[in-house]
């Protein structure tokens, strides 16, 4: 009789959700993710989705949706897809939506436009096909709405744009930010605010083993990210209860044991 255990391990585990769960470009990002294929067939499950003008919306119809083009523009950066013709359309497409302002988004100063210009500069300051000065203002946009409790006080949204940014792009207020997102980012996992595949898909797309002014051993949150595994496989985002967010939390919850395994 063989020693070994047949329960699967919470990798595949977690495929097997997605595959239950998940759509055509979750499928195919969790078998990329876990090695069974090499990418390619996420990236075209991408670009079925990218729309005449460079954007993304869910069907690939026209117009694009700008929620839409920074979702997949995180499927990329997950799949470590950094140039090609995929990523100079939609840099193309961003350069020509950008305000002169240097944000996206529809032109206020609420949390959405600073989360949006955000997590679409964290991506595009991977990339090879960004223009640097399209970089740069939107930088200077974020950087001139910063201030401390932008950050404080467990908000979530705000803590993934700044660190995203000021980890993947230089700038004279880089050290600042990230010492604050750093502080607020382990402040939020131990209070239980932040759970692990949160923590890790934010250092993840900040392409850091960590942020300054924080200490987060990997071993504490590999294990917190095992600890959130559910029965079926999938994992639930704090908050969020409906199954296109526990698809997309369970492939967050791969990248980070991707990482951190």
């Amino acid at each position: 009789m063989s020693g070994r255990s047949s329960t699967p391990s919470p990798r595949v585990r977690a495929v097997q959700f997605i595959q239950k769960q998940g759509n055509d470009l979750a499928k195919h990002t969790a078998a990329a993710l876990l090695g069974v294929t090499d990418g390619e067939h996420a990236a075209d499950a991408v670009r079925a989705m990218q729309c005449t003008d460079g954007g993304f919306s869910a069907t690939g119809c026209d117009p694009s949706v700008l929620a839409e083009t920074r979702r997949a523009l995180g499927v990329l950066d997950d799949l470590g897809i950094r140039d090609g013709d995929l990523l100079q359309a939609v840099c193309a497409h961003l350069a020509r939506l950008q305000r002169d302002d240097g944000r996206w988004g529809c032109g206020s100063e609420d949390d959405e436009d600073l989360f949006e210009t955000g997590m679409i500069l964290t991506h595009l300051a991977k990339t090879t096909s960004a223009r640097i000065d399209m970089l740069e203002a939107a930088a200077d946009f974020l950087s001139g709405l910063w201030s401390p409790d932008r950050v404080q006080g467990f908000e979530w949204r705000p803590l993934m744009a700044y660190a995203g940014t000021f980890s993947n792009l230089s700038h004279e207020r880089s050290d600042e930010i990230l010492q604050w997102c750093g502080r607020e980012l382990e402040r939020g996992f131990r209070a239980g605010r932040f759970d692990g595949v949160q923590t890790v898909r934010l250092l993840s797309w900040c392409d850091a083993p960590q942020l300054p002014g924080g200490r987060l051993e990997p071993a504490e949150l590999l294990k917190s990210i095992f600890e959130g595994q559910a029965e079926d496989g999938g994992w639930l985002e704090p908050g969020e209860a409906s199954i296109i967010n526990r698809v997309g939390h369970t492939l967050a919850a791969l990248v980070g044991l991707r990482r951190l395994e």
